[in-house]
């Protein structure tokens, strides 16, 4: 099911910024995956769901800040592996006491549902899925904690945010590389491409594309041009994370998008 938010007051009256931008983003999503197949697929259908579930969650996230005063902290989303242990579908680390109101009951919206990876030992169990495919910038809910140190800057209130339309706050992780809540970067490669790494690693589910939801309230897909981010999935393998990416655009675009520079 893909939810859609709920009117909260005045402030979901009309269309704003972020609804044209994400109902853009949607159409243009549907069209490129469209053009040469004349239908569509499964693929097509579970990439525009995607970006639905995100644009709800990068909403109630907005919404969470602005009533709050503060972000979601680190620590959310509870920590997946591929063992049959319970934290892999515990919906309440995600649907938390403070995040329930404004993301709604269905823990269906953290996940991709092109994310349909489980290890052996875990479909021994009967699990079809995991909980989560979505991650939260590293650098966001911080509560001030530096994560590479100056001059990027972690993100605790809703207004410490110079470019918030630049900013990822949620991203698609590649199921090999996703263990806890938060996505880790290292935005030094984007000043000196020379230094890039891949601390964790993306997605690439739609079309070697990812999506993303951003400060602003808008969500996006984001397609992957490099030659290490885009990697296959293999049910129940761990991938090597904090990887030399020596001058990747990827990793410089992950760089860019996590922290902006003072």
């Amino acid at each position: 099911m893909i939810y859609t938010p709920c009117p909260r007051g005045s402030r979901n009256v009309g269309f704003t910024r972020a609804d044209v931008l994400g109902l853009l983003s949607a159409l243009s999503l549907l069209a490129l995956l469209l053009i040469g197949t004349g239908s569509v697929t499964r693929s097509t259908t579970e990439a525009v769901a995607c970006l639905s579930h995100h644009r709800h969650l990068i909403r109630a996230w907005s919404e969470h800040a602005q009533d709050n005063q503060l972000l979601l902290r680190e620590g959310w989303g509870g920590y997946l592996n591929w063992e049959p242990e319970s934290g892999n579908t515990n919906v309440t680390t995600v649907l938390t006491p403070g995040f329930r109101p404004y993301v709604g009951s269905d823990a269906a919206v953290f996940r991709c549902p092109s994310d349909r990876f489980v290890s052996r030992l875990q479909l021994r169990r009967g699990w079809r899925h995991r909980l989560r495919t979505v991650s939260m910038n590293a650098h966001v809910g911080t509560s001030g904690r530096t994560v590479w140190g100056e001059p990027f800057p972690t993100y605790n209130r809703i207004d410490d945010f110079t470019e918030p339309s630049e900013t990822f706050v949620f991203a698609e992780e590649h199921p090999g590389s996703i263990n806890d809540a938060s996505f880790a970067t290292d935005p030094n490669g984007a000043r000196r491409p020379i230094s890039a790494r891949l601390i964790d690693i993306p997605a690439s589910f739609h079309a070697r594309g990812a999506n993303f939801g951003f400060a602003d309230g808008h969500a996006e897909l984001h397609r992957w041009v490099g030659p290490r981010v885009v990697q296959s999935v293999e049910a129940g393998v761990y991938l090597t994370l904090n990887v030399a990416a020596r001058n990747d655009p990827d990793a410089i675009w992950l760089g860019l998008h996590a922290s902006q520079r003072r």
